[in-house]
């Protein structure tokens, strides 16, 4: 299995966190789902979190070698 390159891999964790801290509150705000905004508000900003605690323990335990 390949790895990412560090340039790439790198670019991946910027586009996340672009994608989680701007694009996930902005599309709350436009369009709200169908849950009640305390519990949208508390519970959606939740899955971008543990996917990027997900992408920053693959990024800490990758060596960038491009081996596992």
């Amino acid at each position: 299995m390949t790895m990412l390159s560090s340039a790439r891999r790198d670019w991946f964790i910027v586009a996340f966190i672009t994608l989680s801290f701007i694009v996930i509150p902005l599309v709350i705000l436009w369009r709200p789902p169908a849950l009640p905004w305390r519990v949208s508000f508390i519970l959606l900003p939740l899955i971008p979190g543990a996917v990027l605690a997900a992408i920053a323990v693959w990024y800490a335990l990758s060596d960038g070698t491009g081996t596992d």
